[in-house]
């Protein structure tokens, strides 16, 4: 969910000496809701003969040399794959690299990330409150207020993310915010064990040493201002009322 602190999360993967974590695309999402999911797909596949196991592999090696070159390039041997609004997708996601698959799920309290949203985002960007563009737009339905589209929000994100855990729990690797920046050397010494790498002495000066490429559409530039991994961003939504935080 956006405003979970996947920004640094992205810098401390991408900062091991053995893997790169390009920044964020919408890459799969574009492949996924556009190529796999639309009604006309099914149908172009079956003009082409084209079963569906053959063009899922298709689109797997496709995506898999393309992230491989990006590897290469940093002389890294393994890559990460940061996306979110793909999150209504995962099952789509999990099939397309037939299972074998490896996911991080970057999780922070639903009313900091109600409350961070609200003040970065406009009330008008309603594609970040409604899942994935769709017409219910939780903006619009909560009165416009930001606080508590945003609360839905993370709701509709968090619980997906759940589902899927809950079905592959020995491939998911759920990482509290809160966790990290209190313990960092812990959790991210259980995150690389996750993925099978140990975790480098002096990774987080190193990660917060060199500058990293950002998006400017897309990702939020907050991390480019810090040194090192700060504490006491939690629990600013208490200075919401009472009402709203009991509501949302």
């Amino acid at each position: 969910c956006p405003r979970s602190g996947s920004n640094m999360l992205r810098w401390l993967l991408d900062a091991h000496p053995n893997l790169t974590c390009p920044p964020f695309s919408m890459l799969l999402h574009v492949l996924g809701e556009q190529a796999l999911l639309d009604p006309a797909s099914a149908a172009a596949y079956r003009a082409l003969r084209s079963p569906r196991p053959w063009t899922l592999r298709y689109f797997r090696e496709w995506f898999e040399a393309a992230l491989d070159s990006v590897a290469k390039r940093e002389g890294k041997a393994r890559w990460c794959f940061r996306h979110w609004v793909t999150y209504r997708s995962l099952h789509l996601v999990d099939e397309l690299f037939n299972d074998r698959a490896h996911y991080i799920f970057l999780v922070r309290h639903g009313l900091d990330v109600a409350d961070a949203a609200s003040k970065v985002y406009p009330g008008a960007e309603t594609w970040q409150e409604g899942p994935n563009g769709r017409d219910e737009h939780f903006h619009e339905a909560y009165g416009g207020s930001a606080q508590m589209a945003y609360a839905h929000y993370w709701r509709e994100v968090s619980e997906r993310m759940l589902e899927f855990k809950a079905l592959h729990p020995n491939r998911v690797f759920v990482l509290r915010y809160e966790d990290l920046v209190a313990q960092p050397q812990q959790k991210l010494s259980e995150l690389f064990a996750f993925i099978g790498e140990e975790l480098p002495a002096e990774l987080v000066q190193r990660a917060f040493s060199t500058p990293k490429p950002m998006l400017s559409a897309w990702e939020g530039h907050e991390v480019t201002r810090t040194k090192s991994i700060e504490q006491g961003r939690h629990h600013l939504y208490r200075a919401w009322s009472p009402e709203l935080v009991r509501a949302a």
